[in-house]
């Protein structure tokens, strides 16, 4: 989903990414979306909105990072898992052709 842009209030603008912003920043006069048009207030808007768009880069690579180390700390679980699965694979696959030649047998038999 689309993040809102609340400037005390939820705006018709949005984010572009899955995450709000709320900021001091000035909205027009209708107060319905940031004010881009007035020459000293764009400057305002636009450095907030370039400080905030940071800030959300930095908190997103750091959630990522986190994720990486998290993942970097399970692989010897997962590859465990893994193993297991496999195991299971291996003796359900070996099950099911003993019983495939047991029903074909029994086919076999009841043909004669």
């Amino acid at each position: 989903g689309q993040g809102r842009v609340f400037i005390g209030f939820c705006t018709s603008q949005t984010t572009g990414f899955a995450a709000h912003l709320a900021a001091p920043l000035i909205p027009t006069v209708e107060r319905e979306a940031i004010d881009l048009q007035d020459p000293t207030l764009r400057i305002y808007n636009s450095e907030l909105l370039e400080m905030a768009g940071i800030v959300m880069r930095l908190t997103l690579e750091h959630s990522m990072a986190l994720i990486g180390d998290q993942w970097e700390e399970t692989k010897e679980n997962r590859l465990a898992e893994e193993e297991d699965l496999k195991e299971q694979l291996m003796k359900t696959k070996s099950t099911r052709k003993l019983n495939i030649v047991k029903d074909e047998e029994i086919v076999l038999v009841e043909k004669k």
